[in-house]
């Protein structure tokens, strides 16, 4: 934490943290990833981490701004673009902090350095790409792959297009199940939710889908423009730091190759 006050995104970050306080924890399981259980308050980090305080900070970095983005925009279900723009935050926190190459010489830091090197070797735009395809793919240890911020609207779409019970039952069930592996959702919620839907009249069972669709598509718009924002503040900051990013692709000599 100390570490990450020494930049101005990071002291921003901790100051959320202080006022919406998550509890970090290394995982007892298996993954190079950061996971959540956030309805419980808790965010796990690599174990592999443990000891080395740099690369630690990144990796909380990285957590803690997707805890961030579900605390702001009532955004329940963690997506690709979430971890997308986290690795964006990470790199800049990264050349703010005057990491240099030997920084970086252990076997776990080796997808931030990749994260880092196509950040100042390509683009933003690249990097995003760079995780998307990472998260997106089959990784059992670290529950992906993820969705996407379009799968999800197609699913809402589908819970508003619903013209049986068992179809929307269906929709709103699986949907919670996956919320429970990412952690956002406990198991005994999923039960909770799903029999009192059940348990609905008919009146009130539509009433109920009108109203779930309403409120959701704006949470979905929430996170839509805190997405943009964000993407926004990134291009800024590569534009008033272009000569740092400079400075660190020489620090990063491997990084060209």
């Amino acid at each position: 934490m100390d570490i990450l006050n020494e930049t101005k995104e990071g002291r921003r970050l901790i100051s959320f943290l202080y006022r919406h306080p998550v509890q970090l924890e290394y995982s007892n399981t298996a993954g190079t990833c950061h996971k959540f259980a956030l309805k419980a308050g808790q965010i796990y980090l690599p174990r592999d981490f443990r000891g080395n305080d740099l690369l630690c900070a990144l990796e909380i970095a990285k957590a803690a701004f997707v805890y961030r983005m579900y605390e702001t925009t009532n955004f329940l279900d963690i997506v690709s673009e979430e971890e997308e723009l986290a690795a964006l935050f990470a790199a800049r926190l990264a050349i703010e902090m005057n990491l240099v190459e030997e920084d970086y010489n252990y076997p776990l830091a080796k997808s931030l350095k990749k994260e880092l090197c196509v950040y100042i070797t390509q683009s933003s735009n690249a990097l995003r790409q760079h995780v998307r395809r990472r998260v997106l793919s089959v990784d059992r240890d670290c529950f992906y792959p993820l969705e996407t911020f379009r799968s999800h609207e197609l699913w809402l779409e589908k819970v508003k297009n619903a013209t049986r019970t068992d179809e929307l039952f269906q929709a709103l069930y699986e949907r919670d199940l996956r919320r429970v592996k990412l952690g956002t959702m406990t198991m005994s919620q999923v039960m909770k939710k799903d029999a009192m839907v059940r348990g609905l009249p008919t009146y009130d069972l539509y009433r109920y889908q009108r109203t779930f669709y309403d409120v959701h598509h704006e949470i979905l718009k929430s996170f839509k423009k805190a997405y943009s924002r964000e993407i926004k503040k990134d291009q800024q900051w590569r534009e008033k730091n272009a000569q740092l990013i400079e400075k660190t692709l020489m620090e990063f000599a491997s990084c060209q190759f």
